[in-house]
């Protein structure tokens, strides 16, 4: 996917990309069990690299927390270089991602220290435990809600597109009717 122009707008910053026809949503509900659990395997773990230069990997020191991954917010490119059986994913809509500057420890301290805001996102499927109980969010709810989306993609890899809506209708929804994955206590997958 190419970057075609980067554009600071008042307080927005803004990236132009080439057009992505789909998003992961769309494609895992169109593939008609067209990809196997091996080809679902290596755009996640560019996705988990992506979250990790983005919480780690900046210089200077930034923390960028995204807040908001789910299958829509994932875009799926299925042309260029190295591009693979799923295509090409790329994460997008930073609307509500926070970046935070770690303090300036002492030059001896290699301890970590990070602030982060209060959750601004509902309450939904991919949004981890603290967002719901009105935690404090950071990296760890990245992680969170990559590791809701790659339970759906390991029950498509497994079971096909039947085991994926299987997965979703049994990740259970609590008595005010949100659908949160930490409901989960057991799931059984039709293999």
């Amino acid at each position: 996917m190419w970057l075609f122009a980067a554009i600071t707008i008042g307080s927005e910053f803004n990236l132009i990309f080439e057009l992505a026809k789909m998003n992961l949503e769309e494609v895992l509900e169109e593939s008609a069990g067209r990809f196997t659990l091996c080809d679902l395997i290596g755009e996640p773990c560019n996705l988990a690299s992506a979250l990790a230069f983005l919480h780690e990997g900046m210089d200077p020191p930034l923390v960028v927390c995204f807040m908001d991954l789910k299958p829509e917010n994932i875009l799926v490119v299925f042309e260029g270089p190295n591009m693979t059986g799923v295509g090409t994913w790329k994460i997008s809509d930073f609307g509500v991602s926070m970046v935070s500057m770690p303090p300036s420890p002492p030059l001896d301290a290699p301890v970590k220290s990070f602030s982060f805001r209060e959750p601004r996102r509902g309450q939904g499927p991919y949004q981890p435990p603290e967002a719901n109980n009105e935690g404090k969010m950071g990296p760890k709810s990245d992680v969170w809600s990559l590791g809701c989306i790659l339970v759906r993609l390991l029950a498509y890899g497994i079971a096909g597109p039947s085991g994926m809506k299987e997965l979703d209708a049994k990740r259970g929804q609590s008595d005010n009717g949100i659908d949160r994955y930490q409901h989960i206590t057991s799931i059984e997958l039709s293999l």
